[in-house]
């Protein structure tokens, strides 16, 4: 499952290319405005493009995901992709339908598809909240070359409750639209699309792990080497929570492996002609470090034979 995503990087000096744009907690403020791509189950990066302040959500997509069905040809792979409604773009919904490849994305609730949803019948599915119902409908945006799957989420308000994820309410109710070819009921659908809460937490974890957040000079050129780096550093502390250690331990941010696993106290002790590692016997991670190692040392005998 691959997940599209992207962020607002505040900016405080004169950085080339920074430009004002949506900024939820700085209003007027100057900023990047970077787009991600990531591998859903494991938090890989697989794309990071560094973007002027202005650009819209999804502009670079279409030449990405260009480059990735030619890397991974629709014969050999069928990938899930997720995105909100930035992403709700005729080119970007045609070219990974016709790639053999299935999708949730959220729809703009345009003023034809708001008169829509409204008009459907809704039912409760098992296993939802009862304030939650689900419809679904064929639908052909205008430019649009066909029609597609549109599965429907109706929550309804609770007394004056302001509801922050949809931009559409009526008759106290809210409304999201997701565009699919998944063949999965609407309620499976919406909770498909709710995974991808993941990839913001991969995001929060660049800005607050790797220093997204700190652009460090004022050249753009310069500015998207240092975004290269961080996803590069990102990737390998990644890895390494894939290869080395337990899998409870997959989750864990970069700040929280810094404080179990490297500051972890410990002291060299001579025994024979050997120098030894011991650690205080109530030490918590040992044995995640023991493992560790014993992984490392399987990975390099494994290059050896490579």
């Amino acid at each position: 499952m691959i997940d599209l995503d992207s962020t607002v990087c505040t900016l405080f000096g004169h950085q080339e290319g920074a430009s004002k744009g949506y900024n939820p907690n700085y209003c007027g403020k100057r900023l990047y405005h970077p787009l991600f791509c990531f591998e859903s189950i494991s938090g890989i990066s697989l794309f990071g493009l560094l973007r002027h302040g202005n650009a819209y959500t999804s502009t670079g997509s279409v030449e990405y995901l260009k480059t990735f069905f030619t890397d991974f040809p629709k014969q050999e792979y069928r990938t899930r992709f997720r995105g909100d409604s930035g992403f709700y773009n005729k080119d970007i919904v045609a070219l990974i339908s016709g790639n053999n490849c299935e999708f949730a994305i959220v729809a703009d609730m345009t003023g034809p598809l708001k008169h829509l949803v409204t008009g459907l019948k809704y039912q409760q599915a098992n296993g939802t909240d009862k304030i939650f119902s689900f419809a679904e409908t064929e639908y052909q945006p205008t430019n649009w070359k066909e029609k597609y799957r549109y599965c429907i989420v109706r929550k309804k308000l609770q007394s004056e409750e302001a509801d922050q994820s949809t931009l559409f309410t009526v008759n106290a109710y809210s409304y999201s639209v997701i565009v699919t070819n998944l063949e999965m009921t609407p309620a499976n659908v919406w909770k498909f699309y709710n995974g991808c809460v993941q990839c913001e937490r991969n995001i929060r974890s660049l800005k607050e792990d790797y220093y997204l957040g700190s652009i460090p000079t004022k050249y753009f050129a310069t500015n998207k080497l240092y975004l290269e780096i961080l996803l590069w550093s990102y990737d390998l502390i990644k890895w390494f929570q894939r290869l080395c250690l337990p899998k409870s331990e997959y989750s864990k941010t970069l700040t929280t492996l810094r404080n179990e696993l490297l500051f972890m106290p410990g002291s060299f002790a001579k025994h024979g002609s050997r120098q030894i590692l011991r650690f205080p016997k109530n030490a918590p991670q040992q044995k995640t470090f023991w493992h560790a190692k014993s992984a490392i040392e399987k990975l390099k005998d494994l290059n050896k034979e490579l």
